[in-house]
Parts: C-alpha cells; structure tokens; sequence
C-alpha cells in the first residue's frame, strides 16, 4: 500500500506487476532506453488487465486518466496476462478433436 509513496520503490511494484524481474529497474534510470521501456511496460500492464494495445497508447499519452480506469474500474488483473485464455481454447479444441476421433473411431 505504501508502495507509491515511496521513491523508486514504485518502479520495484510495478515490474512485480507487469511480470519482469527487479533487475529491469537499471532500464529506468538508462537515458533514451527508459522511454522505450516505459512504452513497452505500459503495453504489458494493459495486458495484465485484459486490455488492448488502444489502452496501453492511452496509458502512455493520458495516464491520469487511463490508470484510473484500470484501477476503479471493472478491469481485472490476470497475473498470466493473455497466456491462460489462449491455453483454454487450446484445450477446448483439442477435446473437440479427442471427440471427434472418438466418434470416428466408433
């Protein structure tokens, strides 16, 4: 909770959420390569919420609105990102598939 009012201390909970290892801190305090890497984190956190690359850009141009969305809105964070829904519909076809060679094995 106290997280934000702390300095740099911030940075440390924001790469536990967007799911890189503490050592990226240095990438922010690196001239010209934190700006990239702010972009790209943006993007991850937006994944993180079920949420597009539209939201990651809005995250990036308009944070004071765009993260207050994230947090007092409906939006839910998924530590597995988009990774879990893909691995769901993988399994649904393949049983999909298992039933169909069942069906024709019979």
């Amino acid at each position: 909770m106290g997280g934000v009012l702390t300095p740099n201390y911030n940075i440390f909970i924001y790469f536990k959420i967007i799911g890189k290892p503490w050592w990226g801190i240095f990438l922010f305090f690196t001239p010209f390569v934190n700006l990239i890497f702010h972009i790209w984190g943006c993007y991850l956190l937006a994944k993180k919420f079920g949420k597009g690359l539209g939201f990651a850009v809005g995250i990036v141009l308009l944070p004071f609105i765009f993260l207050p969305i994230l947090g007092f809105g409906f939006a839910q964070y998924d530590p597995y990102g988009d990774g879990i829904k893909k691995f769901i519909k993988q399994g649904k076809r393949l049983e999909k598939l298992t039933n169909t060679i069942k069906k024709i094995e019979d």
